[in-house]
Order: structure tokens, then C-alpha cells, then sequence
């Protein structure tokens, strides 16, 4: 997305390729970037995927509250 291709091309690329456990990271300084978000996530909630922080992915050792992953019905 650094390279401005525009919201649907991110979109498409990202939606295209995404399985789950996989990390995109996407820099929000570029507005098609921004733009292309909601409907990223709204891509990955369809198919029972979520976003999740960094350190929700990767906890810090002594972290007493440890990510679990979102349960769908």
C-alpha cells in the first residue's frame, strides 16, 4: 500500500491473498490506505476472520492476560 495503488487495488490485494494466522501491516499515512480499511475489515469479519494488535499477536513474557481468538457462532 506504500506505494499509493488506490483503496481497491489494497483491498483486492490484501482479500485476495489473506488465511488466517497471516500479518499485514498496512501504513495509515496513505489516504487510499485509510480509505481501503473499513472495508478490509469488513472482508476479514465475513470470513470469521479479525484484526488484532501487535502485542495482542506477539504478548510480551509476564503478560497475565493472553490474546485469545475471537469465537464465532
Amino acid at each position: 500500500d506504500y506505494t499509493d495503488p488506490g483503496s481497491t487495488r489494497i483491498v483486492n490485494n490484501v482479500l485476495d491473498k489473506i488465511r488466517g494466522g497471516d500479518v499485514v501491516s498496512m501504513h495509515l499515512g496513505h489516504p487510499e490506505t485509510v480509505t481501503a480499511l473499513p472495508v478490509v475489515l469488513a472482508g476479514l469479519h465475513k470470513r470469521g476472520l479479525r484484526a488484532v494488535t501487535a502485542s495482542e499477536l506477539f504478548p510480551l513474557p509476564g503478560n497475565s492476560t493472553p490474546s485469545r481468538p475471537a469465537q464465532h457462532s
